[in-house]
């Protein structure tokens, strides 16, 4: 990177943060059913789209907090407790009066996305979607393809859960990635889905991967994955991606979301599973740091 790139990272716009999103695809952020499916009941969180934005609501004791996503500025409507106040713009790189740019990331910088064919194009595309991953991954999609050890099954979440915690690892972790998907789970019902690839002989789940599909968007999003270290030389984690495109292909979703991919700045404890992902044919989405404002009640 340059001194220039350097600075707009640290000013909080990064310099490819304002490009176009690929075919016009918006986050998964901006799907109402994807944003309020992340809260529990607990948070008691209220919708709020206007604006061309998805936002939220709730209370946080002493004050209530509110999130946006989108590049038209929210108009804050008369409250009767303080709020602090986030707004996520996805292109949008310039700062409205009024808001300020927090110093810190407060979302990942950069997300993956693929387009994906059309299940009822006449190309070749549709039925060979793999041609266009990088050929380490189609080296090791046809290793798992002809590896007779393994099957592709869809395991329950107590299933998913107990092999996730059988890998070991990030112990810090685990127990928060379990929560998510049961409460994804709880707010989506069967549009979550787990993929594992199983062992044949043992009946002992290898490695895991668990996507939420948004039919109102028409894409699938990455929630998490996992797999154990006997499953490294099988390819099944480029199984579960094949399974993967091939059953959202098959539903005429339009999009796959991979999630965070590494961005100079962030732990390089993502740089091994960004450069797996990376090799999925992924256009690469880079967002500015959020705009806040503390509003007063009333």
């Amino acid at each position: 990177m340059s001194p220039r790139d350097w600075w707009n990272l640290i000013r909080g716009v990064p310099s490819e943060a304002g490009r176009p999103l690929p075919n016009g695809r918006l986050p998964p952020q901006m799907d109402a059913e994807y944003a309020m499916g992340g809260f529990s009941p607990s948070h008691k969180a209220q919708p709020l789209l206007e604006n061309g934005l998805v936002g939220a609501r709730w209370d946080l004791a002493p004050f209530s907090v509110e999130t946006y996503v989108g590049d038209g500025e929210p108009r804050i409507e008369p409250y009767h407790r303080r709020r602090f106040i986030t707004w996520q713009p996805v292109c949008r790189t310039d700062v409205p009066r009024g808001w300020w740019r927090f110093p810190l990331p407060l979302n990942a910088r950069q997300h993956g996305v693929t387009i994906l064919p059309s299940s009822s194009s006449s190309s070749p595309s549709s039925s060979e979607y793999w041609k266009r991953w990088s050929s380490h991954a189609q080296r090791h999609r046809r290793r798992f393809l002809k590896n007779e050890t393994l099957e592709i099954v869809e395991p329950t979440m107590e299933e998913y859960a107990a092999a996730y915690h059988a890998t070991g690892k990030l112990p810090f972790m685990r127990n928060d990635f379990v929560r998510i998907l049961k409460r994804r789970r709880a707010n989506h019902g069967e549009r979550l889905r787990l993929i594992g690839a199983r062992e044949k002989a043992t009946g002992r789940l290898l490695a895991g991967l668990a996507v939420l599909d948004l039919p109102n968007s028409k894409q699938s999003v990455h929630v998490a994955a996992f797999f154990h270290r006997d499953a490294s030389r099988t390819g099944a984690s480029y199984g579960l991606i094949d399974e993967w495109f091939r059953r959202s292909i098959a539903q005429n979703l339009h999009a796959l979301h991979f999630g965070l991919v590494w961005y100079p700045g962030d732990p390089g404890s993502w740089k091994g599973y960004s450069a797996f992902k990376r090799q999925f044919d992924l256009t690469c989405v880079v967002y500015p740091n959020a705009l806040v404002k503390i509003v007063r009640r009333g």
